[in-house]
């Protein structure tokens, strides 16, 4: 091989580098799965069986990855669940719990998650209570997060 074509590749490939690396900045990229709009803490508003609406308080799903925390006023569980959005409704489905939650289906409306859960039965197919049978749709609201604490006021004398 020549001196030249040596020379003249080097180069080629310097400026290709180059070339390919300049331009702005990248982006920062936001990867979005399945679980993406799930994640936080929500927040159970009420709950809706045999027809009647009751309201509940101190009762929060905190879901983080694949992991859904289930705090209660009696206890906290924290269990693994799986989603598949590819299915209309999208389901949402628990590891082996104490709580007592069962394969369901789930809507998110803004900040409002509905979670229609059959106990002891298959899945629902609708969020309708009576014809699921033995179910009940779970109304929660996203909480908000904590804002950052403000930095401590320094002086500088």
């Amino acid at each position: 091989m020549s001196r030249r074509y040596l020379l003249v590749t080097a180069v080629t490939v310097l400026l290709v580098g180059w070339v390919e690396g300049s331009g702005p900045a990248p982006k920062e990229l936001r990867v979005f799965d399945d679980y993406s709009e799930l994640q936080g803490t929500w927040e159970l508003q009420e709950m809706t069986i045999n027809g009647g609406k009751s309201k509940i308080a101190g009762n929060y799903w905190i879901i983080q990855r694949d992991r859904l925390t289930l705090k209660t006023s009696t206890g906290r569980e924290e269990m693994r669940i799986t989603v598949d959005v590819r299915r209309q409704p999208s389901w949402i489905s628990f590891s082996k719990n104490r709580m007592g939650c069962y394969d369901s289906i789930y809507r998110i409306e803004g900040n409002t998650l509905h979670v229609c859960m059959s106990v002891n039965a298959p899945r629902p197919k609708l969020f309708d209570v009576k014809a699921a049978g033995n179910a009940a749709i779970f109304t929660y609201r996203k909480v908000k997060p904590d804002p950052p604490p403000l930095p401590a006021n320094r002086d500088s004398s």
